[in-house]
């Protein structure tokens, strides 16, 4: 089974990723406005590392839940989506199973390195509820009412996730 770049970006929904960013980067300049009354911030370029960090650690947890999406709607998407990567057979379930949980894992390493107060209680428990949240929904979204509920808050917690890392130098 070949699979090449082309059938991953189809795969990951890479084109909807700066969505993610605009959620995560609203946050973030809302904590950098919260941090220009405290009197000992931390610089602007202090900052951009931590922000880059973010940004790479949401989008790897974005594209995890996407593959991950279509590993558990496989059976689905063959009668219904057709022209998906997995049901093509462009790429191996088996393999973008793999890549899924690798990435979900790998998402969660470097946006918790993005704090600058390594496992802060509050960021981690965000984290850990939108982890929860992604896969909640990438398992059960068919046959789940709540499901646009859940994607609703993958999206509310990503700008609580940029405000965090934004204030949790000061």
């Amino acid at each position: 089974m070949k699979s090449n770049l082309r059938h991953w970006l189809v795969l990951t929904r890479c084109s909807n990723l700066p969505t993610v960013w605009s959620n995560v980067i609203s946050g973030w300049l809302l904590g950098l406005a919260a941090m220009i009354a405290t009197p000992a911030s931390a610089s602007s370029a202090t900052l951009m590392g931590p922000l880059f960090l973010l940004l790479t650690g949401i989008s790897l947890l974005y594209v995890a839940g996407m593959i991950l999406n279509d590993v558990f709607d496989y059976e689905w998407d063959c009668v219904n989506r057709p022209e998906r990567p997995l049901p093509l057979g462009l790429i191996s379930r088996s393999h973008a199973q793999w890549m899924g949980y690798s990435t979900l894992f790998l998402g969660i390493v470097v946006s918790v390195f993005s704090a600058d107060k390594f496992l802060n209680a509050s960021f981690v428990t965000v984290l850990s509820i939108l982890t929860i949240f992604i896969l909640w929904y990438d398992i059960s979204h068919k046959a789940n009412p709540m499901a646009p509920i859940i994607m609703g808050a993958c999206r509310a917690l990503l700008p609580v996730i940029g405000f965090l890392v934004a204030t949790l130098g000061t």
